[in-house]
């Protein structure tokens, strides 16, 4: 009987199919994921990201980079930005869902190291939720805002009075008007008899109520949100002694002794007005409040979203600056990470961002 293959017609046979076994391997590996470039701060850190991400999230991006699917390098340029910020909207529109427990898993860590990682991160978060505000992803600006409530508790900290002044004389007002809001709250609940906490060694007990007293003579429109909100508490009949900011109670319907210790879980959300006792519409991976511009590029596996650290390999043709605002010798010679960490610093360019 014949065999059904000889020796050699069965290598021809191994060879063939090996052949077309690296050929369809070739073919079901899907090609990288175009990148956008990004160059933040004066010294222009860049960034490399998934530009399908990045053009979903905001017309922002995607007005500026154009086609998602092309290859055509274009960099963009954020002069007032926090390069830290930056770093963790990075995380954010790769991450998606998964972004909540890496950044919680982040304030751990830079609690564990002490009070300049936390006071760094601070700053950060801080300067997210402004930077979301603005480009309006409001799934972002409120997971900063419960981020911002967790680290304070964490923390046990006072609201300093620098972020007061940040926040009524830096920031636009629509921006700014949740981390605001919540400001006041803060300062009201340590200002009247609340527990002494503390955000810094150098802010003493016995000083900071004194600079919150300047401070209200100051600002105007803190002076007003002050009187607001103590209003509202005398109102509502709760003791603003022990009504604490930064416990964050994980429900919008409340019973009247959580209500008179905690704030309820979307008192300091975007939604904030229009949630009232239902579920936070950002629980179980809703994408309701978060504004997504759609792309007619086709969704790809996680594998392929390009996760990567800033870096200078490319070369990129860099245009010029996007906003107005003072030129780079104008700013100083300070690296932009210091920047995040100080009150007095180069206007975030996210006041003057336009969507």
């Amino acid at each position: 009987m014949v065999p059904l293959f000889s020796p050699s017609g069965f290598g021809r046979f191994k060879d063939s199919h090996s052949r077309l076994t690296a050929s369809a391997s070739q073919k079901s590996v899907p090609s990288p994921e175009p990148m956008a470039t990004v160059l933040i701060g004066p010294k222009q850190q860049r960034f490399k990201v998934n530009k399908r991400l990045l053009c979903a999230t905001s017309p922002f991006f995607a007005d500026r980079f154009g086609d998602p699917s092309s290859s055509k390098s274009i960099s963009l340029w954020l002069p007032r930005e926090s390069s830290s910020m930056f770093g963790l909207f990075v995380d954010w529109v790769h991450l998606g869902l998964r972004f909540r427990p890496h950044l919680d898993e982040m304030i751990s860590n830079a609690y564990d190291a002490g009070l300049e990682a936390s006071q760094n991160i601070h700053w950060s978060l801080i300067r997210l939720h402004l930077f979301a505000s603005r480009l309006g992803l409001y799934r972002l600006q409120d997971l900063a805002m419960d981020s911002i409530q967790d680290l304070y508790l964490r923390c046990d900290w006072d609201v300093p009075s620098g972020l007061i002044t940040f926040l009524y004389t830096e920031c636009e007002d629509l921006a700014a008007i949740r981390l605001r809001r919540w400001a006041v709250a803060m300062v009201a609940f340590s200002f009247t008899g609340g527990p002494r906490l503390t955000f810094h060694p150098q802010e003493s007990a016995t000083s900071e109520p004194t600079r919150f007293s300047d401070l209200l003579e100051e600002l105007p429109e803190f002076a007003s949100d002050y009187d607001i909100h103590m209003e509202k508490m005398r109102l509502s009949g709760l003791d603003i002694r022990f009504k604490n900011p930064q416990l964050r109670i994980p429900a919008n319907r409340l019973r009247n002794d959580e209500r008179a210790f905690g704030f309820r879980q979307c008192s300091f959300h975007s939604h904030r007005s229009s949630v009232g006792e239902r579920r936070c519409p950002h629980e179980s991976g809703s994408t309701k409040h978060r504004r997504v511009y759609q792309s007619s590029v086709k969704e790809s596996g996680p594998e392929s979203t390009g996760l990567s650290a800033p870096t200078r390999r490319y070369r990129d043709v860099v245009p010029r600056p996007l906003f107005s605002g003072p030129v780079d010798s104008d700013i100083g010679e300070d690296d932009d990470d210091e920047i995040s960490k100080a009150i007095k610093h180069v206007r975030s360019i996210s006041s003057t961002l336009k969507t």
